[in-house]
């Protein structure tokens, strides 16, 4: 006899319905795992590369009409342009210094780092001739200024751009990389809770089979054994296979056969 056999009906539902529920609590386990981890990487995605790139997009849109600006005080034959646009470059030079700090403290690996320290000293020559450039200007020396503009401010706006945007281009591949990992983790969640819940279905196939045919062949050889009797045949030999509430009914109408076959067997 087996032990499901022996185990009472009520027993036997209540752990097949446990075993379900409890594989399902699993499932449910690993899904909000699952979900956290793609949720932690989509922070670190946040917090890091996506804030930085962000940061520096703000600061190369201030550098450009730094430049810009700059070129035209420069060639233009007004000197009061420098005058005009005094209170722009102010602004727009102390907005570049914050950008500075925060993506400074957000820089991580050794690579970026020593590209923000060359961007920080590339910086430094550009205000540098900027600066400059608008006092000869505001002097009348118009060829020393566009000296200036032509060896030394263009030069080093381009290179200062081109450092800027290999920053920008290396926050962009972290950020690519982390959405290339979010996506492995959800396609790998994906088929883990599929194989799960498939192994959930089966297993409830199986559960369902077993609990039902250890309920139900019992009872029909029960109804078997009692139509014999009562069409008067005491002659069926009655197998009992298990002690639960079906194999005492079996067992009952064993007794009860055994006895009335006694009975007839005297008379």
């Amino acid at each position: 006899m087996n032990i499901l056999g022996n185990m009472n009906i009520g027993k036997r539902l209540t752990l097949g319905f446990a075993v379900i529920l409890a594989f399902s609590a699993v499932v449910a386990g690993i899904s909000l795992w699952r979900l956290e981890q793609v949720s932690t990487a989509t922070r670190e995605m946040m917090n890091d590369p996506l804030k930085t790139e962000r940061l520096m997009g703000d600061w190369y849109t201030n550098l450009t009409a730094g430049i810009r600006r700059t070129i035209a005080i420069a060639k233009s034959s007004d000197p009061s342009l420098a005058t005009y646009f005094a209170e722009e470059a102010a602004a727009s030079t102390k907005s570049s210094t914050e950008y500075q700090k925060q993506v400074e403290a957000l820089l991580v690996t050794p690579e970026e780092k020593a590209l923000f320290q060359k961007i920080g000293e590339q910086r430094k020559v550009y205000l540098a001739s900027r600066d400059e450039i608008v006092k000869l200007k505001a002097a009348g020396n118009m060829d020393e200024a566009m000296r200036l503009l032509d060896k030394v401010f263009v030069p080093t706006a381009a290179t200062y751009q081109q450092l800027m945007r290999q920053m920008v281009d290396i926050q962009r591949k972290d950020i690519d990389e982390t959405a290339k990992e979010i996506d492995n983790i959800a396609a790998q969640s994906r088929i883990l809770i599929l194989v799960l819940e498939g192994l959930i279905l089966l297993l409830g196939i199986v559960l369902a089979r077993t609990l039902t045919l250890g309920i139900t062949k019992p009872l029909q050889r029960a109804v078997v054994v009692s139509r014999k009797v009562a069409e008067g045949d005491l002659a069926t030999e009655v197998e009992v296979k298990s002690r639960d509430e079906t194999g005492q009914l079996l067992q009952s109408l064993k007794d009860m056969n055994d006895s009335l076959r006694g009975i007839v067997t005297n008379v």
